[in-house]
């Protein structure tokens, strides 16, 4: 008989939080985001405006802050997980919020002195603070039950409707009112809001939540080893860990689930993923996986792919848009370029009422397909000729296309690091580090891209890479079906060969009876 795995001890701090505060949690954090996307709106706009007027500055280089913005917020990804991991959630989130508030003093002292360099490294400032925030969507993922994770994503991607109106209009109305400080004011208090919002979230119950999914799986993991030295199958050490957890996580509607084997429809199934913790089972079939084999598993490496790759690709068409309508149509349609835009934001965002109904519908990898569907087919309106109809409708079908493409993803990669807990900070910042880079890329390079190709070329190459994404979004889909069709046959044929061996034993069983000797005078 196998080593007795060590006992487990889980923090109890995961079982005192009801879900009320859980909700509660996850809403702060959407509203973090919304402050977040609207200071990112803010900075696109009032930043490259300024950039063009300031001493030092011109047309030539009104993109370089938000350019730098971009960058260090990709830059910033990887060490604000290992800062994570080593010092806990709520010091690097405080970190980052006081550097944003910061950053938007800087952009607001350069009107005075500093000229343009005090403005761009203002906006490099709060590069950080937008890299922690796109990890919003994973820690409100963290808070809730295993149920409620697609619908924990949708609802912090959702509060990013506000920001369609919070930024551009207070944005634009400050900047009218007190020219030209008023965005920049703008900019200040919604970064103030971001601190005073993540203050408020309960990090420790997040730790603790963590704690247990972490203490689950390394139960787990030690009992998969011994079970292997010792030929045996893994059984009761998983089993004690796997109860621990449970306890602590409370139950499935108000459990954290950190170590919980997601929902099959989540994405991810299959693979090297089967050496999954199942708490309900108590079951290891290998050890932790390493940060290599996780990151090039085709379950995390699919679902980053469209997460970068729809957010690039609806940033560039964002971005060349309102410059393309007011080249076309003259100064006169700068109102109209901000309602275009707008109306795009909210497609983005909107979809989050029911995008989590339609992951548990038809899961995660297909919704992300409809996702990419959507982008390709919001990309071919914009076929349709320079007219604001054009790229009224365009900008919406993108934005929608969007919205479900990433939060499918997303909740794909959360399938991924749900089965190896211990490795969701790497794996959230692989993610992010690649949506950020890749969307960066995009925006520095579409007016550059579009002035030396025409518009339909630049139309074009942006066609052809949603239809590539597309064709990546549904070999993911199709994988995964493939996978859990095998997997429901290996189980039938297993349930089949256990009962045709029962159905035998009880032949044997009887043939014995009847040929034993009879009893009797």
């Amino acid at each position: 008989m196998g080593a007795a795995a060590a006992p487990v001890v889980v923090p109890t701090g995961a079982a005192a939080l009801p879900f009320g505060r859980r909700l509660w949690n996850i809403l702060l954090l959407g509203a973090g985001w919304c402050c977040t996307a609207s200071a990112l709106f803010v900075q696109i706009s009032n930043t490259s405006l300024t950039a063009a007027t300031i001493e030092g500055g011109g047309p030539a280089l009104q993109t370089l802050p938000v350019a730098l913005f971009t960058l260090a917020a990709a830059a910033a990804v990887l060490p604000a997980a290992v800062a994570m991991r080593a010092w806990g959630r709520k010091p690097v989130v405080v970190l980052v919020a006081c550097l944003g508030i910061m950053g938007a003093c800087l952009e607001l002292l350069s009107l005075h002195r500093g000229g343009f360099g005090l403005l761009t490294f203002g906006a490099l400032l709060q590069g950080p603070s937008f890299s922690v925030a796109n990890n919003y969507r994973f820690m409100a993922a963290e808070f809730s039950p295993p149920h409620f994770r697609p619908r924990a994503i949708s609802i912090v991607v959702l509060c990013g409707v506000p920001a369609a109106v919070v930024g551009p209009e207070f944005a634009r109305q400050a900047l009218l009112a007190l020219p030209p400080i008023g965005g920049f004011l703008v900019l200040i208090g919604v970064q103030v809001a971001l601190l005073l919002l993540m203050l408020c979230v309960d990090w420790r119950s997040l730790a603790a939540i963590e704690a247990a999914g972490d203490a689950a799986a390394a139960g787990a993991a030690a009992e998969a080893r011994t079970a292997a030295a010792g030929g045996k199958r893994p059984g009761g050490g998983a089993e004690a860990a796997a109860a621990a957890a449970g306890a602590a996580s409370g139950s499935k509607s108000s459990g954290s689930g950190a170590a919980s084997a997601p929902d099959p429809k989540s994405g991810g199934g299959g693979g090297a993923f089967s050496a999954a913790p199942d708490p309900e089972k108590g079951r290891l079939e290998a050890p932790l996986l390493s940060y290599r084999a996780l990151l090039l598993h085709q379950a995390f490496i699919a679902p980053a792919l469209i997460c970068a790759g729809s957010f690039s690709g609806m940033s560039a068409l964002m971005n060349i848009t309102g410059p393309e309508i007011i080249r076309s149509r003259g100064a006169s349609a700068l109102s109209m370029s901000v309602w275009v835009i707008e109306a795009h934001i909210v497609g983005m965002y909107l979809p989050g009422l029911f995008s989590a109904d339609l992951i548990r519908w038809i899961g995660a990898p297909l919704t992300s397909v409809f996702g990419c569907a959507l982008l390709l087919a919001g990309n071919a309106i914009y076929y349709g000729g320079i007219a604001p109809a054009v790229f009224f409708a365009g900008m919406v079908v993108v934005g929608l296309g969007w919205h479900f493409a990433y939060v499918g993803a997303s909740a794909a990669i959360v399938a991924v690091y749900a089965r190896e807990p211990r490795r969701k900070l790497m794996v959230q910042g692989a993610t992010d580090t690649t949506v950020i880079a890749l969307t960066g890329l995009a925006i520095g390079s579409a007016p550059a891209l579009a002035h030396a190709m025409g518009w339909v070329p630049f139309i074009s190459l942006w066609m052809g890479l949603h239809g590539a994404l597309f064709l990546v979004a549904a070999e993911f889909a199709a994988r995964g079906w493939l996978q859990r069709r095998r997997a429901a046959a290996a189980a039938a044929a297993e349930t089949e060969a256990a009962a045709g061996a029962a159905d035998g034993s009880a032949a044997a069983a009887a043939a014995a009876a009847l040929d034993a000797p009879k009893g009797g005078l």
